[in-house]
């Protein structure tokens, strides 16, 4: 019993913790590996190999053809950027124009709907006073009860 005890007290905490260590590691490096092997209950075993399987962050499928459109839009934008100066300046004009006549239309619009929209803000401001006042009423009825309650106490 007392080699049992004298055994025991040998053990460093740092043999203990280096074992457990090397169990986690061991477990993490099981789960975490890249091999996945299946097997069916008729005895058929079937692997997945990860080397085989598809990075979708890397998959460039469809890049060819976001690539070839986003091409093709740069080349219509550089043909209507560059070359003739007198079509730039017609377009550019005509672009302008047509600006114009949006911002026109919105300021419009704007002037239009500003008096219901006056309208709306005066109802609510007048509908928010008359309530307010109507609360002020009664907290200064309710002040002079209590006021008269109170000189009726002291009195007696």
């Amino acid at each position: 019993m007392k080699s049992l005890i004298s055994r025991l007290k040998s053990i460093r905490i740092t043999q203990v913790l280096g074992v457990f260590l090397a169990g986690c590691l061991l477990f993490l490096s099981t789960a975490c590996s890249d091999n996945v092997q299946a097997q069916s209950p008729n005895g058929n075993t079937y692997t997945k190999d990860a080397q085989s399987d598809v990075d979708y962050r890397r998959d460039t499928a469809g890049t060819s053809a976001r690539t070839k459109a986003m091409m093709k839009q740069s080349e219509r934008n550089t043909n209507k950027r560059s070359g003739n100066p007198i079509k730039n300046t017609k377009r550019a004009a005509k672009e302008g124009a047509e600006n114009i006549k949006e911002l026109d239309r919105n300021a419009r619009k704007a002037v239009r709907n500003l008096p219901e929209k006056t309208e709306n803000a005066v109802e609510g401001a007048s509908e928010q006073v008359s309530s307010k006042v109507e609360q002020l009423r009664q907290n200064l009825e309710q002040a002079a009860d209590s006021a008269k309650q109170s000189a009726q106490t002291t009195v007696r």
